[in-house]
């Protein structure tokens, strides 16, 4: 099967590639970001072993699959699941503050009460600051009762929490401005 100039609809970054392939490949990507960026992509292929896909494939099933299995043995709740992640990163409530510009408080407020009524926008704030890949991020979105809606503002965010989950914070509310999409996190802070 040639594969050649055909375009191929898949998740890939520089840590599944081969760094001798990456230079073979362009990229397509949502918002125009340049290739050492994570994102989906409808790539073309001009130059490449196909050993190299299969490679990728693989490795991108095993973490899935892991995923998937970690994913199984989260709690339900959405303040126990956001502090097992926590432990995980080995993340106090300051240094998540810090990495999501999301106050102390009301990481606090997250942790303590099932019922605290919190934003989408914070709760996608938070997965940026823990750098959730978007399998934990929208378990982690589910549990606290919000979801995204048809909007313009939410397609921006379900897109940065599938491209760009390993970048921070100010990375991402970057790409947000450019698009004209409010930023997340506090504002005073960005």
């Amino acid at each position: 099967m040639n594969y050649k100039n055909r375009p191929i609809f898949k998740y890939f970054d520089k840590y599944y590639l081969d760094k001798s392939c990456q230079n073979s490949y362009t990229y397509g990507c949502v918002f125009g970001v340049s290739k050492a960026d994570i994102c989906p992509a409808i790539s073309y292929m001009p130059e490449y072993d196909i050993s190299v896909l299969i490679r990728w494939f693989q490795q991108y099933l095993c973490q899935r699959i892991n995923e998937t299995e970690i994913l199984r043995n989260l709690p339900n709740e959405f303040s126990k699941t956001l502090s097992v992640h926590m432990k995980k990163r080995g993340y106090s409530t300051q240094t998540l503050a810090m990495h999501s510009l999301v106050s102390e408080r009301t990481i606090q407020r997250m942790l303590n009460s099932e019922g605290h009524n919190t934003s989408i926008n914070t709760i996608i704030a938070v997965c940026i600051g823990l750098k959730l890949p978007p399998l934990y991020s929208f378990d982690l979105l589910r549990k606290s009762g919000c979801w995204f809606k048809r909007t313009p503002e939410h397609v921006g965010y379900m897109a940065i929490l599938l491209s760009h989950h390993q970048c921070d914070i100010y990375e991402c509310n970057g790409i947000l401005s450019q698009q004209n999409i409010p930023i997340l996190g506090n504002k005073e802070f960005f």
